[in-house]
């Protein structure tokens, strides 16, 4: 019950979020709302669902990729399922496939851009576990889906792409040392400030 309130206020509160951030954002370079107003709310009662007692569960799989998929093809398909916040393959799945019916190209983006991310984590040496290479992941593939659908693609368009990868990818773990101590998770953010960022 309590969290069933909480999550009716937290659709409350991303709607006065959105009507007091829209106007805010276009006059500062004519920003895109994008998931500001659910990060803001996310962030907001988070504390609260944890002051109320309500058990949080750590980002982990829910489901785990069956061994024939391999630990990259179950990685990638687990990080499209993390766009949802469900992270795990079958939901990657089921994202890939309504990204593919859209546009190919964008789920190629998609997946390109997370692979992008974990392997600049994997190249920076991360010695934090898990966490960063989904989050960098995570937020390099919703970049590489944002920015690819809002740019040409060709060689700049795709230089743009990268860049904004390479950008959330950096936010993730400048965010992550930053507000992990906190007790509170990045989220979408590094997705947001390198898509702002970008444009």
């Amino acid at each position: 019950g309590r969290l069933l309130a909480l999550a009716a206020l937290g659709g409350a509160l991303v709607v006065v979020l959105a009507s007091a951030l829209g106007p805010l954002l276009r006059q500062t370079r004519e920003l895109p709302l994008l998931g500001a107003p659910f990060l803001c709310a996310a962030w907001t009662l988070l504390p609260a669902a944890k002051a109320l007692g309500i058990p949080m569960q750590a980002w982990a799989l829910a489901v785990s990729a069956p061994d024939w998929l391999g630990p990259p093809i179950g990685s990638a398909l687990t990080t499209l399922g993390a766009l949802f916040y469900v992270a795990n393959p079958v939901s990657g799945v089921l994202v890939l496939a309504a990204v593919l019916l859209v546009s190919p190209a964008l789920g190629a983006l998609a997946l390109a851009g997370g692979g992008l991310a974990w392997g600049l984590v994997a190249v920076g040496g991360d010695a934090t576990g898990p966490t960063l290479p989904m989050l960098a992941a995570f937020n390099g593939a919703l970049t590489a889906l944002i920015l690819g659908s809002q740019t040409t693609i060709g060689s700049r368009g795709l230089a743009v792409v990268a860049g904004g990868v390479v950008a959330a990818t950096a936010f993730s773990a400048a965010l992550l040392w930053t507000l992990w101590p906190l007790g509170l998770p990045p989220l979408s953010a590094p997705f947001l400030l390198a898509t702002w960022l970008v444009r």
